[in-house]
């Protein structure tokens, strides 16, 4: 008989080839989903629309479609929405209310801006409302995803074996879960 202790002759445990396979798909598809929404990606997406640029799928690259806004406009858009565009923000566990606050904030600073500017740069007010309504959207729509942590909670969630970044249910019934809204 041996005095070594049982637990260490035995080998360790190894993770099965499937397990290992199934967290490197879930690490990838976590990458890829936070890549494709990063208010990082969002910002060089609204820096290409302010210089007058549109994605074509076609072509797979921005190309031209207009002059675009003054640099000097454009690099004060850029800078004010830089904090409001960030993993930070998107991170976060904001209530409906403090999104409301801080758009209020935004749209004033939008407007008061695009009014000291509109005849110094002399632009019309359709230029002014396309560039309001570009920088407004952006906040917004990356703010509300952080609304109760809904994005974090999504994200983290997606960490855990067998959670999915796809709100669609899983399991039993994964194949049927259309048929809420079939007709009765």
């Amino acid at each position: 008989m041996t005095d070594e202790n049982p637990e260490q002759t035995q080998p360790a445990q190894q993770p099965s080839p499937t397990r290992m396979y199934d967290t490197l798909i879930q690490e990838e598809r976590m990458k890829n989903f936070m890549g494709q929404t990063s208010p990082t990606l969002q910002m060089k997406n609204i820096d290409y629309i302010l210089r007058g640029y549109m994605y074509s799928e076609e072509e797979r690259k921005y190309v031209k479609v207009s002059d675009g806004i003054p640099n000097e406009i454009r690099l004060d858009f850029l800078q004010m929405l830089t904090p409001h565009l960030s993993e930070d923000v998107r991170m976060t566990n904001l209530s409906a209310n403090q999104i409301n606050n801080m758009m209020a904030f935004i749209i004033e600073w939008v407007t008061d801006y695009l009014d000291n500017v509109a005849d110094k740069h002399n632009l019309d007010e359709t230029q002014l409302t396309k560039i309001g309504l570009i920088c407004l959207s952006a906040v917004y729509y990356t703010i509300l995803r952080s609304q109760d942590g809904m994005e974090s909670r999504r994200i983290f969630g997606s960490l855990k074996m067998g959670e999915n970044l796809t709100p669609i249910p899983q399991g039993k019934g994964e194949k049927d879960w259309w048929k809420i809204w079939k007709k009765r």
